[in-house]
């Protein structure tokens, strides 16, 4: 969303991408217009100088100010000014972004006095409008059709989590052990509705869903059940980023981490 809205803003600039999954960003990234490449982020460090600007982003943003080509950037303008926004912004969040993560409940807080939140925080940081939630993402719709799942006639469920996510036991923390009996009690409220676990080898499986797809689908045809799902079920993760993307709600079980 921050790259979209920052194009829009600033101008037809082209960018690349840094990240853990090159493959996974290429694809969400696909459809903003003017990426050009998605690197390792294992890479980073060492490019940064072929650059006329670089930034990490996470739940703040950093521009490398010392390294970035202001003679190039100036034909820019709305650009050298989010970025010198951002710049003059960061010794307002300094300990958070030195202890990062483990202050991020208080940047948090931080985000919502200020009438922000995860969506919309860098755009505050940098000083440009924000484009909405919704983002335009290549999805696979095969997939409901082939099972017979009409629209908003299903919901998705999802109970796994990152596989790059260090966990010390068998789950990760924020894993809600329950949804199985979550699916039995709404499936006695609205026996007409039909419930689709999804994930990879991460995911329990949930003996109550009437369609279990762990590890049956791509992660676009995944984007596509979610896509025409009435509701989409999970613990805090990717899948609900996603489905916010696509305009469907959430019913989210956070905790106990912040």
């Amino acid at each position: 969303r921050f790259l979209r809205d920052l194009r829009s803003f600033a101008g037809n600039f082209t960018f690349d991408i840094y990240s853990s999954d090159p493959e996974r960003a290429r694809w969400v990234f696909g459809t903003i217009e003017g990426l050009r490449a998605s690197y390792h982020d294992f890479l980073f460090d060492f490019t940064l100088t072929e650059y006329d600007l670089a930034a990490r982003v996470s739940q703040f943003i950093i521009f490398h100010g010392d390294l970035a080509m202001w003679k190039r950037i100036r034909h820019y303008p709305r650009l050298v000014q989010a970025a010198i926004n951002a710049i003059n912004f960061r010794p307002e969040i300094e300990p958070f972004i030195a202890n990062h993560p483990y202050l991020d409940g208080f940047l948090a807080q931080k985000a919502k006095f200020a009438n922000r939140n995860r969506s919309d925080f860098l755009h505050y940081m940098t000083g440009i409008p924000y484009g909405g939630d919704q983002i335009d993402i290549d999805v696979t719709m095969e997939e409901p059709a082939q099972h017979n799942l009409i629209p908003d006639g299903y919901i998705t469920v999802h109970n796994g989590f990152d596989s790059d996510f260090v966990i010390r036991k068998e789950w990760a923390t924020k894993c809600y052990p329950h949804f199985g009996a979550v699916v039995g009690i709404l499936k006695r409220e609205w026996p007409n509705l039909r419930f689709v676990q999804i994930g990879t080898s991460t995911s329990h499986l949930i003996s109550e869903v009437d369609l279990n797809l762990v590890g049956r689908t791509s992660l676009k045809e995944a984007a596509g059940l979610i896509k025409n799902a009435l509701l989409h079920l999970d613990n805090e993760g990717g899948l609900v980023h996603l489905a916010r993307c696509l305009g469907v709600r959430s019913c989210v079980v956070f905790g106990p981490t912040p």
